[in-house]
């Protein structure tokens, strides 16, 4: 945390002051993006579903969505941060709990090079 990026010259040598020095909002995307990570980490039971390929989209598509929602003028950036990372977190939802179906998807995807909405809106229609 000592990193000259913050603009401190001084050792930040406790939690409360590195809280006051990124602000609130950065801390909370921080421990939401770690625990995140940690359920991803545990494999699915499709065993076809690379989360690590997820979390690195899923990390891309909140920095990408908090750099537009700054060009664009909002302020509540690490709520856009927040809204990217979690935009496509049913897909562990399914491969936790429903890992047949699931499977079923992501086959029909690859096999007929599709997006995965419309296989799954198919699969459950």
């Amino acid at each position: 945390m000592n990193s000259s990026f913050y603009g401190f010259p001084n050792r930040i040598s406790t939690v409360t002051h590195a809280i006051v020095i990124l602000g609130f909002n950065t801390v909370k995307s921080i421990v939401l993006s770690t625990s995140i990570f940690d359920a991803l980490k545990k494999s699915g039971k499709s065993g076809a579903f690379d989360r690590l390929a997820f979390w690195r989209h899923s990390i891309g598509v909140g920095a990408c969505s908090r750099v537009l929602a700054k060009r664009l003028g909002f302020t509540a950036l690490e709520e856009f941060f927040i809204a990217g990372l979690l935009h496509d977190v049913g897909k562990i939802i399914m491969d936790t709990y429903l890992p047949e179906d699931f499977h079923a998807v992501l086959k029909r995807v690859q096999d007929q090079d599709c997006l995965m909405w419309r296989r799954s809106r198919a699969r459950w229609a």
